[in-house]
């Protein structure tokens, strides 16, 4: 098999044609990747307190490593841009200043209703107890809906705790929420 040389060049082309996301520099053949399927990465760096109790909490995130078809609205509101089934999953890393063993619930609010179903109690045990929550679910969603992660607790000094980056060993900074959300 033979081929027409060159391959391509900036301004013609052999056997591939330059075009979007392909592109040639100094002879080599460069493709810019193309995501196919929604994705966004959030997360927050900032502490979330508790300031009443029994009264829902919506976690907010103030930084996006990723967003391909996913929008951050408000800082709390994850908005889908196409009608299909989504895995969506979220940590928060959960403490309390207080003593005593106190609750916390998590769930997830679609369009600002609760989604059936998605509700998970956990414990918080003593005042220097870390929980990490992690949760995950498939959901099927619709073009423009927007998604929030809810919380609740009866214990005012519960909170989502961000860490900075900390010494000895260097470890990076700790979110105080994550979310991952990937078009299926």
């Amino acid at each position: 098999m033979s081929y027409r040389e060159p391959l391509a060049t900036t301004t013609g082309f052999g056997i591939v044609k330059p075009g979007t996301n392909l592109a040639v520099l100094n002879g080599v053949l460069n493709v810019t990747p193309i995501a196919l399927l929604d994705q966004a990465y959030f997360y927050s760096t900032v502490t979330q307190t508790n300031p009443v109790i029994n009264t829902e909490n919506i976690c907010t995130f103030n930084n996006a490593a990723v967003n391909v078809g996913i929008t951050l609205v408000g800082g709390t509101d994850i908005t889908v841009s196409k009608t299909a089934n989504y895995n969506l999953q979220f940590t928060a890393q959960v403490d309390k200043t207080d003593a005593g063993d106190d609750l916390i619930d998590f769930w997830i609010k679609r369009n600002g209703v609760n989604y059936p179903d998605t509700n998970s109690e956990s414990v918080v045990i003593g005042a220097v107890g870390v929980l990490v929550a992690s949760w995950n679910f498939t959901l099927a969603l619709t073009a423009g809906d927007s998604i929030q992660i809810a919380w609740s607790s009866a214990d005012i000094a519960m909170r989502l705790l961000t860490e900075p980056i900390q010494a000895a060993p260097v470890r990076p900074a700790t979110p105080s929420v994550r979310l991952t959300i990937i078009q299926i």
